[in-house]
């Protein structure tokens, strides 16, 4: 929702993604942006080897 803030969370390992309390999370990368539309594309590179697992929370502080 435009006006609103979010975290994008990057885990690369999936078994440390959590069923709750994301923003608390120890996740690889976090990044925090307001929304200025009702989507964003963002790019990340990564090896494709590898995993990425994503979770967008709205911020709660």
């Amino acid at each position: 929702m435009p006006g609103e803030k979010y975290v994008l969370l990057k885990y690369t390992d999936y078994t440390k993604v959590p069923d709750s309390n994301f923003i608390n999370s120890k996740a690889d990368t976090v990044k925090a942006f307001s929304a200025t539309g009702s989507s964003i594309t963002l790019s990340d590179s990564f090896m494709s080897d590898t995993l990425a697992v994503y979770r967008c929370v709205k911020e709660t502080k």
